[in-house]
């Protein structure tokens, strides 16, 4: 079962602490089951990316892993690639997003049958954050329109503030110079870019590290 609505809070009253309720029953349920957020591209925690039999019930054809450690599959199970990321405002994960976001175009581009997982460990900052730079990729959408959009389809997504603003350099490579990101966004000061992510994050570290990637991800021309 696939989640994908968001619960609106009301403003006051007995009517709020219902819906906060609800949202938090909404939380604990997309927390259990992949959201869709477009068709064929799933979000979900890494207990689904676990599961291969779920993931045949899914269609699912290809995977990213956002974490420490990847899924454990049978040997050619799905095309995966691995970015092994802490899930920390210190971690930099702009390096990492043109490779993630050409592998799931590629996997959606090459069959019509195709299907993406993508996950880390709950589903709701790393993973979160490759999907959106996806979005603003392919969809032209802006850092926040990306977050709000997937939000919207998984309401536990919460990018942390560090990735949030990487997400904002990333939109601005798109936006500034025809997807090469100008000089002015590569040397922006990360206070300027927490700035930004305090704004617009929800109310509620060294070098880049190495990313691998599976035999049969580089066998799929991702």
């Amino acid at each position: 079962m696939l989640s994908r609505s968001t619960p609106k809070l009301p403003s006051t009253g007995l009517a709020k602490r219902k819906a906060m309720a609800g949202l938090a029953a909404a939380h604990a349920t997309a927390s259990k089951a992949p959201s869709e957020i477009l068709p064929r591209l799933l979000l979900s925690s890494y207990t689904i990316a676990a599961d291969a039999a779920q993931l045949h019930a899914l269609g699912v054809t290809h995977v990213v892993s956002v974490l420490e450690f990847p899924p454990e599959h049978a040997p050619g199970a799905f095309a995966t690639l691995h970015v092994k990321l802490e899930d920390s405002f210190h971690t930099h994960i702009l390096p990492h997003l043109d490779a993630t976001t050409a592998f799931i175009r590629g996997a959606l581009e090459e069959n019509e049958t195709n299907k993406v997982l993508v996950h880390c460990l709950m589903g709701v900052s790393r993973s979160a954050t490759v999907v959106c730079a996806y979005l603003i990729a392919t969809k032209g959408m802006s850092a926040p329109e990306a977050i709000d959009f997937v939000t919207q389809r998984r309401p536990i997504v919460s990018p942390n503030i560090g990735f949030r603003a990487q997400l904002e350099i990333y939109a601005e490579k798109y936006t500034i110079g025809g997807g090469k990101a100008p000089t002015s966004v590569k040397t922006r000061t990360m206070t300027t870019r927490f700035r930004w992510a305090r704004r617009t994050s929800d109310a509620s570290s060294t070098a880049p590290p190495k990313t691998t990637e599976s035999k049969d991800a580089a066998s799929s021309d991702a």
